[in-house]
């Protein structure tokens, strides 16, 4: 769960490890968020997560177990 001591800024090429730049467009478009915006600034993972979707969900998951391994949590 992503709150306000754990979100974090995602980038395009965290995403993409994940996903293909297809992928994430049809998402961007599927759920009325901005996509150029990602790719110039990224998104917050709370604003990924709102969107409820299993995939972007475990992703933002994955991710945040890599942070916490990397801080040693």
């Amino acid at each position: 769960m992503i709150d306000a001591r754990t979100d974090f800024l995602v980038h395009a090429a965290d995403a993409h490890a994940y996903h293909c730049a297809r992928g994430m467009r049809r998402f961007f478009e599927a759920n009325g968020l901005d996509f150029q915006r990602f790719l110039r600034d990224g998104l917050m993972a709370s604003e990924l997560a709102a969107t409820g979707d299993a995939l972007v969900l475990r992703m933002l998951e994955q991710m945040m177990r890599q942070r916490e391994a990397a801080n040693g949590q």
